[in-house]
């Protein structure tokens, strides 16, 4: 692509969305210098490119998830370890609260991992 004409990649990189351009603006120096004359100053993170994830999820593949409430990706290895975690921190909040009875508590405990569950994934 760098041995076409530069107005004709100008061009290639205005029929981008504001997301894939970013992708191929951060290949090279000169691709960068052409983002930033279309698109101005964009950093890379979940507001000013929301389709980001989506495009690293599928170049990461399937061992890694993406959590949303921290904007990361998280190795799969570290969900299950990450849930318990969550789990323990809400049965003993509500256990502290004096939620009664128990199984209003766990109610509450499986409501918020239902939460919790839905902030992986990019199309959750």
């Amino acid at each position: 692509m760098l041995t076409l004409p530069p107005e004709l990649r100008f061009q290639i990189f205005s029929f981008l969305d504001t997301t894939a351009s970013v992708c191929l603006g951060v290949t090279c120096q000169y691709f960068y210098k052409l983002l930033r004359r279309l698109h101005g100053k964009i950093y890379l993170n979940f507001f000013d490119t929301p389709e980001l994830p989506s495009l690293l999820k599928e170049w990461m593949g399937s061992e890694y998830a993406f959590y949303r409430k921290n904007f990361r990706f998280v190795h799969q290895s570290k969900v299950e370890t990450m849930r318990n975690e969550e789990r323990e921190y809400w049965e003993g909040y509500f256990e502290r609260m004096k939620i009664l009875p128990i199984s209003r508590r766990m109610e509450l405990v499986e409501r918020l991992m239902g939460v919790w569950e839905k902030g992986f994934g990019v199309n959750a």
